[in-house]
């Protein structure tokens, strides 16, 4: 695992240089939101990411882009798509969440 990202900046430029990796997984759009996406992270934060996919993918192809992701970042990811964003959720995290990619 990484160096733990620090900050919103540091977390967004790990995830831009990944950016062509992600394309070829299907990856078409990633944001970061809750305590990343407010710039607000602590040592014991997670990073939250939205990501979008151009095509169905499977649970294990999800959870192994999951786990390299948090090796990436250096912390816990959780990692959700749209679809299982729950509705009462979603203005907060639409607030919320930067693009990545």
């Amino acid at each position: 695992m990484n160096t733990p990202v620090r900050d919103r900046s540091e977390a967004l430029g790990r995830l831009a240089g990944f950016a062509p990796r992600l394309h070829e997984r299907g990856v078409t759009s990633l944001r970061i939101f809750g305590s990343a996406g407010r710039d607000a992270m602590t040592a014991e934060s997670d990073v939250d990411i939205l990501v979008e996919f151009d095509r169905p993918i499977g649970a294990f192809e999800f959870l192994d882009l999951q786990d390299d992701l948090a090796r990436m970042l250096g912390r816990p990811v959780d990692l959700v798509t749209p679809a299982a964003v729950k509705e009462r959720m979603r203005p907060r995290i639409e607030r919320e969440a930067v693009d990545a990619i």
